[in-house]
C-alpha cells in the first residue's frame, strides 16, 4: 500500500513572506516521517498477529495429522514408534541403549549383558571363564 499526502502549507517566514521558515518545514516533514512510521508499525504488527495465528494452526495441523507419541512431531522424529527416542541411536529405534553389565558395551552389541567380563559367550558361555570350563584341548588347540 503506497501512502501519499499533498501538503500546502505556507512556509514563509512572518515578518518576511519572500523567505521560506526552514523550522517550519522541517518539522512538518518530521511529523509527516513520524505518521508514515506509525502507520508501518500498525501494518507490521498486524501482519505477525496474523502469522502467529497461521503457525499456531499449522502446530495444530501437524499434531492431528502425525500421530506423536513423545511429543516430537513425526517429521522432525527418526523414530516415530518409540516414545523414548527421536533420534537413531546405537542400537537402533525400539531398542534401548542400555549396558546392562557396566562393561562398556551397550547389550545390543553384548552377546553376554549380564555378564561384565564377557561379551560373546566363547567356549564356555556367559557367566563362567573359559578358563575354567576347559581342562582338556587336542593336539589342535580345541577344547572338549
Amino acid at each position: 500500500m503506497i501512502l501519499a499526502r499533498t501538503v500546502r502549507l505556507n512556509y514563509s517566514c512572518p515578518n518576511d513572506p519572500n523567505k521560506i521558515d526552514f523550522g517550519n518545514v522541517a518539522a512538518e516533514l518530521l511529523k509527516l516521517i513520524a505518521i508514515m512510521i506509525i502507520r508501518q508499525i500498525v501494518l507490521i504488527n498486524v501482519m505477525m498477529i496474523q502469522i502467529k495465528l497461521i503457525l499456531e494452526n499449522m502446530v495444530v495441523a501437524l499434531q492431528t495429522l502425525t500421530a506423536i507419541k513423545d511429543n516430537t512431531p513425526n517429521c522432525f522424529d527418526k523414530c516415530p514408534d518409540d516414545p523414548n527416542k527421536i533420534i537413531y541411536e546405537e542400537c537402533g529405534c525400539g531398542v534401548a541403549n542400555t549396558d546392562s553389565d557396566k562393561d562398556n558395551t551397550l547389550d545390543c552389541f553384548d552377546s553376554c549383558p549380564n555378564d561384565s567380563n564377557k561379551i560373546e559367550p566363547g567356549k564356555c558361555g556367559c557367566g563362567i571363564v573359559d578358563s575354567e570350563c576347559c581342562k582338556f584341548t587336542n593336539s589342535i588347540g580345541m577344547a572338549y
